[in-house]
This record gives C-alpha cells, sequence and structure tokens, in this order.
C-alpha cells in the first residue's frame, strides 16, 4: 500500500498509521514529497502529482513481490495525489480520508471556516494557480473504478462532508462505500478506532 500523507505533515509524523497499517499485514509504503522531510527539491504543488506517479511505479517495481497488486490510500491533500494514481494506473484498492472534491470547494470551506462571518461578505479566497492543480478530487474519481473506501469525520469543516459525498458520487466503482465518523472533524477522526478501522480493516480482507 502506497499511503500520501496531508499538507505540512512528513512521513515521521505518520509513523503511527504506517505501524498500524503494518500491523494489518500491508506492506505501508511512504515517501517524503519533495522539499518536505527526507526529500530535497522545491516544493511545488502541481509537481507532486507527477511524483505520485513515479512513487508508483516505484514501489510497484522494487518493493511489491512480483504479481502483487498496490493499493493507494490518502489523507487530505494526500487524496488528491491517491485519486491521482488510481485514475492513471491499475490499482487494487483506494482509501481515502477526508477528500477535498475541488479548488473551488476547498476555497469555499476556507472561506467559512476561517473568515469571520461579520467580514465573510466582503472576503473572497481564491488560493494560488499551483495550488489550484492539485483539487481535482471529483474529477479525477470519474475514472477510478477500482473499489473505493471513503472515510469522512461528520464535523469536518475544511472538507465538508458534502465533498467527500461528491468524490463518492462521481467514482463509477461497482464496489464503494462512504462511512461518516460521528463527532469526529479533521483532525480528529480517529483512523485506529471503530468505526473508521473496522471499515479499513473489512476492506482490506476483500482484497
Amino acid at each position: 500500500m502506497l499511503f500520501f500523507y496531508g499538507s505540512n505533515e512528513d512521513a515521521l509524523i505518520e509513523q503511527n498509521r504506517l505501524v498500524w497499517l503494518s500491523s494489518l499485514g500491508v506492506n505501508a509504503v511512504c515517501f517524503d514529497y519533495r522539499g518536505y522531510g527526507f526529500s530535497d527539491g522545491q516544493i511545488g504543488a502541481a509537481a507532486i502529482r507527477d511524483d505520485a506517479l513515479r512513487m508508483f511505479d516505484a514501489v510497484k517495481a522494487t518493493v511489491a513481490p512480483a504479481g502483487s497488486s498496490v493499493m493507494v490510500y490518502g489523507w487530505s491533500v494526500g487524496t488528491q495525489l491517491a485519486l491521482h494514481v488510481a485514475a492513471n494506473r491499475p490499482v487494487s484498492g483506494v482509501i481515502l480520508q477526508a477528500p477535498p472534491a475541488s479548488a473551488d470547494a476547498t476555497d469555499k470551506a476556507s472561506r467559512t471556516a476561517d473568515v469571520p462571518s461579520i467580514v465573510r461578505w466582503a472576503v473572497a479566497l481564491k488560493s494560488d494557480a499551483d495550488v489550484r492543480s492539485i483539487y481535482q478530487g471529483a474529477v479525477e474519481a470519474k475514472a477510478v473504478s477500482a473499489p473505493l473506501l471513503i472515510i469522512e469525520g461528520k464535523r469536518d469543516t475544511t472538507v465538508p462532508p458534502a465533498q467527500a459525498q461528491a468524490v463518492f458520487d462521481a467514482s463509477p466503482s461497482t464496489e464503494k462505500r462512504i462511512v461518516f465518523v460521528d463527532g469526529a472533524d479533521h483532525n480528529t477522526l480517529k483512523f485506529r478506532e471503530p468505526p473508521a478501522s473496522s471499515e479499513v480493516v473489512a476492506f482490506l480482507a476483500g482484497k
């Protein structure tokens, strides 16, 4: 399984998740994006979309046993990379936690969550073009027919549940499930506890 983390993170921050996935019998692999963690290079949102494909190809060629399949798992902005890979490579399954649907939807959610309501009418937020290029969740999902599991917090204001639903609806997969976790927001969803953990375990068992 190739894991893609969220913004302002690195592989070390996600080590607990990677260890947990490994305990489920998965060979969990995570690369640092260019300019993050152990990777050098210039940070660039658009560039890491291409890097994601190279990461998958490297895992398929050098890490995965001959004849085995590779799944992708993305969290927050990492879901956009997981979807990009799944739309362009033969993955065996896709797990997404809090997937943004589009750049416009992300900008709208940021405006609602971060700008005080009293001045919201006078403020227009639009992310940089390079950043916007990575937020194509619902578009990429149209080309994802692999088994799909989406996990979303019901109280998420960073990536509201409607965005996860839009990504789910866009996928033509015949084996897909979306789970909304009560009481969880963007950063408090406990992925190693039920119902999220049990859904991941069940999903992996079906692969």
